[in-house]
């Protein structure tokens, strides 16, 4: 609960602003151009509270609702379909809906808040850190006490009061009305600046301003977003370089090591960083990993593509392309649907573990036959009916067996048993496509149809039409049904990306706005525009590119330096946020980098292959380069670096002193350890990148 205040917004001198402080703080703003002001704020007594910083923007007159844009984390007015609550903008405050929003710098991408107003983009952005002086003037660089939190951020937020938008900025920063933790606890924060006499402020904040030729075109932002990135860039540290060798050499260790389980022969998902805990768990009959194959999405279509082009590198290893063999063949042979998709996962009964088996504690239920779950089935991945597929998923799946058989021997008999598990899945997905060229969401396998069509991740079709094309050159009439099933999608999903970023490609976030989704528009439009170089899919090539941009983080945030990620100099310049419902940073985008180079080589502009090369720096400071690296073995990776205080606790609450932020997940996940492979797979793919003995 907040304190009452005795003070009100008022105007701020020189400036477009009005400023929300205690009477004991003197505010100024110190204009440095004609759109850009320092603000000074400085203690004339012993002071507790918060100052706010609002462009009220009542000059603009609009028609219908704002659209609003917090990068990485809020777009529009949110999503009302996903599978956690999230916050939703709304005239009136209801639950999880309210017309004011704040958030801290940790968990958006730009330092940035904007807004679209009919034809008119409107956007506030600041220093991502504010900067804390004595009364002595000497810079204040570590006291907590004072800024109300670990490090000195601001906080971003927008409004509707009164009738009339405003864009907000926030010291401390405080999030609510609600906040996005994914667990019970979501009440508002109530930090406190506590300042002793004297003692100053400072930060700059800047106003932006650009035209949109029609409301349902929000592409103007881009440009601002760019320009924001260029002002920061050159003042962000990057995550410390590693070899190339090295990231090959410790990925395909942790998998063969730790991820691939010999005997039956499958690759886990997830598996404990702890030993010692893992085999705690195994003395009570249960294991802390995850033993599931998903087929595509985080599953191991992926994976096994990723252990066969290693080992197909100079220092490579074998064993790799065994397991990936052993994978591929049993997913070729058993795990089809009667409509040629492939099922959504692979559950492999008792769990093989370093102290013999014992009880999967993977869900179980409706999707197997056996009630023990004892029996090896394959299920519907994180969907809760057995007879549904989730489109991003079964697309997935092509996407990387394609790249599989492209690099495998075609004599191999697994060649021509998965080919023609391809134009199986490939038919079945041109059947079920809808006139307007839209994939669909949730597919129906026990009636051939779609289930539900909102949406984009039907769009991860178009990357894995255009991989599997080239498996087809003997099949001409089959490559142009493909042709033209892509050029009705590509049309489809083209128009969505002129509004907003694509969202749903991820199975656990229902509809929700993810860095995921757009990604299928970055590998599938430069498809397309090689496939078919009449057609106008380079701008919607660059719009996916430009939206997936808006997820990717551009300036460090700060951790306690008693925290495992501060001990380690972790940095979050060019990490992904994963979606708006899941505010986590991720490595996903490293299946793409490729595609954002070969994009910067056909515009003539360093600009995309630069932001590739920087998430790619980024992701690799992820993987445990030897034992006791982060905490875990040579080899691990785990999904979830917490940057902001996040988790997936969901119903399970840790109590109010818990705190996320500067921790990890101690779980290894087998996907995040093969995008490292392929992130290698796609830098060499392009000529960037020559493995050798000697790399």
């Amino acid at each position: 609960m907040r304190l009452k205040r005795p003070f009100m917004y008022h105007a701020l001198c020189s400036s477009p602003f009005s400023v929300e402080a205690p009477s004991s703080l003197q505010v100024e703003a110190v204009p440095l151009n004609s759109r850009e002001w320092r603000i000074q704020i400085t203690a004339t007594e012993d002071t507790e509270g918060t100052v706010s910083l609002r462009w009220d923007l009542s000059d603009i007159r609009f028609e219908g609702d704002p659209w609003w844009m917090l990068p990485g984390c809020f777009y529009g007015t949110g999503c009302r379909d996903t599978a956690v609550p999230v916050p939703l903008w709304g005239r009136e405050a209801d639950g999880w809906e309210h017309p004011c929003w704040q958030v801290a710098s940790d968990r958006i991408t730009y330092p940035l808040t904007a807004v679209l107003l009919q034809k008119e983009w409107r956007a506030l952005s600041a220093d991502p850190h504010y900067r804390t002086w004595d009364a002595e003037g000497a810079e204040v660089t570590d006291e907590p006490s004072c800024w109300g939190e670990e490090e000195p951020q601001m906080g971003f937020g927008f409004g509707w009061e009164q009738h009339q938008p405003h864009l907000s900025l926030h010291l401390p920063a405080n999030e609510g009305p609600k906040v996005l933790r994914r667990q019970p606890n979501v009440s508002a924060t109530d930090k406190r600046l506590r300042l002793k006499q004297g003692m100053r402020i400072e930060f700059t904040c800047r106003c932006w301003q650009a035209d949109t030729p029609e409301p349902q075109d929000r592409r103007g932002i881009h440009a601002c977003l760019k320009e924001v990135y260029g002002r920061l860039a050159p003042t962000q540290d990057r995550a410390a370089a590693v070899p190339a060798a090295e990231i090959m050499s410790a990925a395909t260790h942790g998998l063969m090591a730790w991820h691939w389980m010999e005997n039956p022969g499958y690759m886990a998902y997830t598996v404990a960083y702890d030993r010692c805990q893992e085999f705690n768990a195994n003395l009570k009959q249960t294991t802390l990993a995850w033993h599931f194959e998903a087929s595509g999405f985080v599953g191991v279509m992926p994976v096994a593509f990723a252990l066969l082009w290693q080992s197909q590198q100079p220092g490579g290893d074998p064993e790799g392309a065994r397991a990936a063999y052993t994978m591929m063949h049993r997913w070729c042979s058993d795990g089809v649907a009667p409509n040629g998709l492939f099922r959504g996962s692979f559950h492999p009964g008792k769990a093989w573990t370093p102290s013999g088996l014992v009880p999967n504690p993977a869900p179980v239920g409706v999707q197997n036959s056996d009630p023990s779950g004892d029996t090896p089935f394959y299920g519907s991945c994180w969907l809760p009916d057995q007879d549904t597929l989730h489109a991003r998923t079964a697309a997935d799946a092509i996407l990387y067996l394609s790249r599989y058989l492209s690099i495998l021997d075609q004599a191999d008999p697994l060649f021509s048993l998965g080919k023609e598990r391809v134009r199986e899945a490939v038919q079945c997905a041109l059947r079920l496509q809808r006139e307007d060229g839209s994939f669909g969401f949730i597919y129906d396998l026990a009636q051939d149809k779609v289930r539900e069509w909102e949406g984009e991740a039907g769009m991860w079709w178009l990357p894995a039409l255009g991989e599997a094309s080239g498996l087809f050159a003997d099949d001409p009439e089959l490559q142009r049904q493909m042709l033209k099933g892509m050029q009705r999608a590509g049309t489809f999903y083209a128009d969505i990306h002129r509004a907003r970023p694509s969202g749903g490609a991820p199975e656990d976030i229902r509809l929700a706005l993810s860095s995921e989704s757009p990604q299928a528009g970055v590998m599938g439009y430069r498809y397309l525009y090689e496939l078919d170089p009449d057609g106008n899919w380079l701008e919607a090539w660059k719009d996916s590119a430009d939206w997936l941009l808006s997820f990717q983080k551009v300036f460090n945030q700060r951790f306690s330096p008693h925290s495992m990620l501060s001990g380690q100099n972790f940095r979050t310049f060019g990490a992904q946020n994963a979606s708006t419902q899941n505010t986590q940073v991720h490595c996903y985008g490293l299946q793409c980098v490729g595609d954002f180079i070969r994009l910067s080589q056909t515009l003539d502009d360093p600009y995309y292959a630069e932001r590739a090369r920087e998430h790619t720096r980024y992701s690799w400071q992820m993987l445990c380069l030897t034992a006791g690296h982060w905490g875990g073995q040579r080899g691990m990776c785990t999904e979830q670096f917490y940057t902001n205080d996040w988790s997936i606790f969901d119903r399970w609450n840790p109590g109010p002193d818990h705190q996320q932020k500067g921790s990890l997940m101690g779980s290894s996940h087998s996907w995040c350890i093969a995008f490292m492979l392929l992130s290698l797979e796609q830098l060499e793919s392009v000529g960037e990148l020559v493995l050798d003995s000697s790399s």
